[in-house]
């Protein structure tokens, strides 16, 4: 065992100069970890080193832009497993690129497509300079009376947020396919894509931090003893000669479902409808008549995903629900004791419960919803059943937190469809036309029309296609209406300063006149009934295209051309410079680029702040400034 520890002990400090690819090579074999195996397997380690070259020959042909980072990266190869450094592929502040050889032989599948894109991913870090960033939003200063504790969970909240950053750049790129992260188990959530990992972890970090630490079960107790209530309940059927393989098969899938519960996986910290009906069949509603039974045996249908459902599969789950509704009913005597209600409350909830459970397994089985209906259905369901054991009291205290709830879950829709909205799209170019009054290329009157656009398409944006009324187009037509003249004034300005060369008048009010069609026809055509949201939103891209074109033309200037005479004072002021450095060497010709604004202390190296420090102290250059 002592060979797989040469190269690390003889290349992989962090002071070598070099990769350590040579000295692993040398070992000729290698013992690399098999997962399926569950052993240490012999390697020729230049088999592995040959995929990871593959990976970085197509990085360099592909991406040369890029491939740059790796020259000046120690490609470090740890031939250990498990290793202290990283079982995967990491980056350090050294500009260290590690990559584990049991990494690449089992999740990578010896597959350089696969190492490339966790190669790239890795460089990704190092090219949006990830470390540098973090220091400078978390220097460590801030951590010194709270100690190294709380700074490692910063940073793994950060890296969390950094790997969404660099996947969505990825996948928005075309780098790599967009399951390529889901198939080797990286993060990714498209709806990050265009966001900074500050961003990402200002806006969502602590719940992507909770998930993570679900997941990883460091905020799970007795998760032993759990894992093995777990597989002594699976076994009992397992092990039962009267069990047929259907039994085993739903047995079997049952623990892995609670083990992956267990361990955080696909688990969003809050109750599914199942834990609803297994939480019911721990109060006093579960000691009467059938009602035990009842509960266990629509949980157990549960463990399918009513979105999945076979039609036999739906109608036993309904069948299930009717019959322990029944079943209430039939005890709403000892019911409505137990839980300080009337007779006819205990039926009123359980028929509400029975129609709200029946609807919501319905429109999820039969599909196309989206993930929030779903939740919102979902909700709904465990909120009829909750409302079966609770009184007025608490019914009035669940529904203060439900009003909350719903609050909120309103407030993220709109949020998110103004942040997806087609009509964003038209925002963009108006806040761009806007912003031109700062470089003074539009008037005021101009501009304040445009905001008065801004503030009407920023509105619609809160409502879908299907939600909009003629009505709310007119401020946005009329405003559109009250730019024409103002614009189309802006332009004429510019002709006669001859800023835009070969046009007339006659030609800006054709272009106008072609963007505002365009833009009206998109906008009047969101009511056509014959089209669907995409065909719909492809017009507003169109449209906002075609708007564009305004800005460009506005911005449109002469080539500046650098003539002989400034090419000449270039050169001149170039052979003075450097004459004053002959005579007076470095910081001679420090103090003259110093007081002539060229430099400031912002841009200087370290040696730069020695220079400036020395003239401070003779004097020849102001401290106070």
């Amino acid at each position: 065992m002592y060979n797989r520890y040469i190269a690390l002990n003889e290349a992989s400090t962090y002071e070598s100069l070099y990769s350590n690819e040579d000295i692993i090579e040398k070992l000729g074999e290698v013992d690399v970890y098999d997962y399926e195996k569950k052993t240490y397997i012999k390697m020729n380690a230049s088999d592995i080193i040959k995929v990871a070259s593959d990976a970085l020959y197509k990085m360099q042909r592909d991406y040369n832009y890029l491939y740059q980072f790796i020259t000046k990266c120690k490609l470090m190869y740890i031939p250990t497993f498990p290793s202290e450094i990283t079982n995967t592929m990491a980056v350090d502040n050294l500009n260290n690129l590690w990559m584990n050889l049991t990494f690449i032989y089992n999740d990578c599948k010896m597959d350089s497509e696969n190492v490339f894109g966790i190669l790239f991913h890795e460089l990704f870090h190092i090219f949006f300079e990830h470390l540098l960033r973090f220091d400078k939003k978390f220097p460590k200063r801030m951590f010194a009376s709270a100690g190294p504790g709380v700074y490692k969970r910063a940073n793994t909240k950060a890296n969390l947020c950094m790997d969404y950053e660099v996947n969505a750049s990825m996948v928005d790129d075309g780098i790599v396919p967009k399951d390529f992260f889901k198939v080797m188990g990286g993060l990714y959530k498209k709806e990050y894509t265009g966001m900074t990992w500050e961003e990402i972890l200002d806006k969502y970090g602590d719940k992507e931090y909770d998930e993570w630490l679900l997941k990883n079960g460091e905020t799970l107790d007795n998760v032993e003893k759990q894992v093995l209530d777990a597989i002594e309940e699976a076994a009992k059927v397992l092990m039962d000669p009267e069990s047929d393989e259907a039994d085993k098969r739903f047995a079997r899938k049952r623990l892995q479902e609670k083990l992956d519960k267990i361990f955080g996986k696909q688990d969003t910290g809050e109750k599914s409808l199942q834990d609803v009906f297994e939480d019911l069949a721990k109060t006093k509603l579960a000691d009467h008549g059938e009602i035990a039974s009842d509960l266990e045996d629509v949980a157990d249908d549960l463990m399918r995903n009513p979105e999945n459902m076979t039609g036999p599969e739906l109608d036993k789950t309904l069948n299930d629900i009717n019959k322990l509704i029944d079943e209430i009913e039939e005890n709403s005597d000892d019911v409505a004791g137990d839980f300080n209600k009337t007779v006819d409350e205990v039926h009123k909830d359980a028929e509400k419960a029975r129609q709200t459970l029946k609807d919501a397994m319905k429109k999820i089985n039969k599909g196309g919803l989206s993930r929030e209906e779903k939740k919102e259905l979902l909700d709904k369901a465990k909120d009829a059943l909750e409302d079966v054991i609770s009184d007025e009291t608490e019914k009035d205290r669940l529904n203060e937190k439900r009003a909350e709830r719903d609050a909120k879950r309103e407030t993220e829709k709109k949020e998110k469809l103004k942040k997806t909205h087609p009509l964003r799209k038209l925002l963009i170019v108006f806040k761009n036309l806007a912003e031109l009054y700062d470089i003074q290329l539009i008037s005021e009157n101009t501009r304040d029309i445009l905001n008065k656009c801004i503030d009407d398409i920023d509105i619609l944006t809160e409502k879908t296609f299907g939600d909009m009324k003629k009505s709310d187009l007119k401020n946005i037509g009329d405003h559109m209406n009250e730019l024409y003249d103002p614009i189309l004034a802006d332009l004429v300005k510019l002709i006669e300063n001859e800023t835009i060369l070969q046009k007339t008048k006659d030609d800006m009010e054709n272009i106008l006149d072609d963007v505002y069609k365009t833009v009206f026809n998109a906008l009047k055509r969101i009511f056509d009934p014959g089209l669907d949201d995409s065909a719909k939103g492809s017009l507003i891209k169109a449209a906002a295209m075609k708007l564009r074109t305004i800005g460009k033309l506005l911005k449109t200037q002469k080539k500046w051309r650098v003539g002989d005479d400034f090419k000449n004072g270039y050169v001149d002021e170039m052979k003075r410079l450097m004459e004053i450095r002959k005579e007076g060497g470095d910081e001679a010709l420090f103090k003259e680029l110093y007081n002539n604004g060229v430099i400031s202390p912002m841009m200087l190296d370290e040696h730069g702040m020695e220079l400036l420090g020395k003239l401070i102290e003779s004097g020849e250059i102001d401290g106070d400034e």
